[in-house]
């Protein structure tokens, strides 16, 4: 039982340390990723997957949803490109839209 209870904490450790090296490296990626936006950049983006308004809490959720664009982020992003003057134009990937009629007056608008 002894042995059973320290090979489970031992797992434990284990995934929390992994969990906490992978959000280092995150944050790392992140920071070194931003650049400057060329002269004459026309901004793509893909309607045909769905938007999610926010990513919950739970770590299960993150992983599952890590993928998907936040609502809030494509909106701020859109707004940010309106006023530079180096974004040309849109490019916009449309089909079967799968978002809710208040996402698509939000960005919209």
């Amino acid at each position: 039982m002894k042995a059973l209870k320290r090979m489970i904490i031992g797992i434990l450790a284990t995934i929390g340390l992994m969990v906490l090296f992978s959000s280092i490296m995150s944050i790392i990626f992140l920071f070194t990723q931003r650049g400057d936006v060329p002269e004459q950049t026309i901004l793509r983006i893909d309607f045909r997957q769905p938007f999610v308004e926010d990513i919950p809490e739970s770590s299960a959720a993150r992983a599952f949803l890590q993928q998907q664009p936040v609502m809030r982020d494509v909106v701020e992003t859109l707004l940010k490109a309106s006023e530079d003057d180096r974004i040309k134009g849109l490019v916009a990937r449309i089909s079967f839209v799968n978002m809710g009629l208040a996402q698509i007056q939000e960005i919209r608008d």
